[in-house]
């Protein structure tokens, strides 16, 4: 037999999927703004619905502006838009004859190769 350390803070679970269910009852459901469901509908299934991670991440970027400088003014910010353009073509220009993968890898998850799409 197996001796416990009895105190005031101890808690005892006797069965953890009853005990995770009424936690789920408890909490509040997700409440969306309107329309994002139509919004998240553009995402393909295989992203957004998993059951199983596979150390895959979908990141909404958009192109950074001064908060400082007009956009017309901002040399910086032309520069870089000018150079993520010509590494774009660049990329398109070399890989027409080769399917299109990027390779992820992290230290906690297998390699895997990921599908990129050229739709904008």
């Amino acid at each position: 037999m197996m001796m416990l350390d009895d105190t005031e803070h101890t808690i005892y679970i006797h069965d953890l999927d009853r005990e995770l269910a009424e936690i789920e009852s408890s909490e509040d459901p997700s409440i969306f703004l309107p329309g994002i469901g139509e919004k998240l509908a553009v995402f393909p299934k295989s992203l957004v619905a998993q059951s199983k991670p596979k150390c895959q991440a979908l990141v909404l970027y958009q192109q950074p502006t001064s908060p400082s400088m007009p956009r017309d003014k901002d040399n910086a910010g032309k520069a870089l838009a000018e150079t993520r353009e010509r590494a774009r073509s660049l990329y398109n220009a070399s890989s027409l004859d080769e399917p299109q993968q990027a390779h992820l890898s992290h230290r906690h998850c297998e390699q895997e190769g990921m599908d990129v799409d050229d739709d904008p």
